[in-house]
């Protein structure tokens, strides 16, 4: 249950680019430099999340001609197993899928037939192949890279890519989708000598949208992604020059490792709550009644005493901790969920940004 928060970061440019680490990199600085492996560790997920990944699974794994019986077989079995995954990771028991909001909406819209490979790309994918297709290339001593969802050949040439978008809001391409689509657009032209006549996005309603300009698209992406990287390039990749830079916000920060050692963030009372992140030093734990634990912690940015539900173990009194993704109650009080993390601070006096 306890993950240790490493007591030194490594090196924050690992020069490898995808357009999330760029577009993190266009929010907040500090945020681009988030070391990959340590994103991982600290990266939880929601239910919104994992029906998200089990739709993209199923498109993956849906192959035309399978009636609905087959297809309804073969969504509850990338239920269960994504679910048993997650739980590998997860504090408390995740809710039953059934109860994941827009649950129905999307396994009505796979067992109609609406997410199917040859529905978009005109052929159905074989098992054997794979299915979400890696685009990369090199650019001034970095790797920049993505992944498309679909890929359509026309006699052995891409000339279309496509990628899922499982929201339930989306009504049009967005300038983020444009760039996204442009940049893999671009990869798969200069890497793989594609000739793209289609960049778009599908839903889970069975239709799609599609980039217009789709030249001009892949220019403006390319170039997005250039200055992005030039930027970065060009400052002293220290995390003390990163975090001066850093520029805190619900959205710039959700989901972003360097939280608890990030000086803005910690003055961001709004982004603190907003994405469920608190952070301080064990001062008392306890047991309920039901057996469950909880514990008060005095926060670092703040000073106020703040009490923490929901416990599966204890820490020990004193111990520094931070917590992602739990929910606050009220102003002093935050109860976990299943996809909440929590990590010890080692040495969390000494982080860059927190010297004492």
């Amino acid at each position: 249950m306890w993950a240790p928060y490493p007591a030194t970061l490594p090196r924050p440019d690992n020069g490898k680019y995808s357009y999330t680490r760029l577009s993190a990199i266009n929010h907040c600085l500090a945020r681009g430099g988030t070391p990959p492996e340590l994103t991982r560790e600290l990266s939880s997920t929601n239910e919104s999340a994992l029906l998200g990944i089990v739709a993209h699974r199923f498109l993956e794994q849906n192959q035309s001609g399978s009636d609905e019986k087959d297809r309804s077989k073969l969504w509850d079995e990338i239920c269960i197993d994504i679910t048993k995954k997650a739980q590998e990771k997860a504090i408390l028991q995740i809710p039953n899928p059934r109860l994941w909001p827009g649950y129905e909406v999307k396994r009505s819209a796979a067992l109609a037939g609406m997410l199917s490979p040859k529905r978009f790309i005109g052929t159905a994918i074989p098992r054997n192949q794979k299915w979400q297709h890696e685009l990369y290339m090199e650019y001034s001593a970095a790797s920049l890279f993505g992944i498309a969802d679909l890929v359509r050949t026309t006699d052995g040439i891409i000339d279309a890519i496509y990628d899922l978008k499982t929201g339930t809001n989306v009504e049009t391409i967005s300038s983020a989708f444009r760039i996204q689509l442009g940049l893999y657009g671009y990869l798969a032209t200069s890497s793989l000598g594609a000739k793209i006549k289609e960049l778009g996005i599908i839903l889970m309603d069975g239709s799609r949208m599609l980039v217009d300009d789709v030249e001009s698209a892949m220019i403006e992406a390319r170039d997005w992604a250039f200055v992005l990287i030039e930027k970065y390039k060009a400052h002293n990749l220290t995390w003390a020059t990163l975090f001066r830079e850093a520029n805190p916000s619900v959205d710039a920060c959700r989901g972003c490792a360097l939280r608890p050692v990030c000086p803005s963030f910690q003055g961001n009372v709004e982004a603190a709550k907003s994405t469920g992140f608190c952070a301080g030093r064990v001062v008392e734990t306890g047991r309920a009644k039901n057996g469950m634990g909880f514990m008060t912690i005095r926060s670092e940015s703040s000073g106020a005493k703040i009490h923490i539900s929901q416990l599966v173990a204890l820490p020990e009194a004193g111990a520094n901790i931070a917590i992602f993704d739990a929910r606050w109650l009220s102003e002093t009080s935050v109860q976990l969920q299943w996809n909440s993390r929590i990590v010890m601070l080692d040495d969390y006096a000494t982080l860059p940004g927190q010297a004492r």
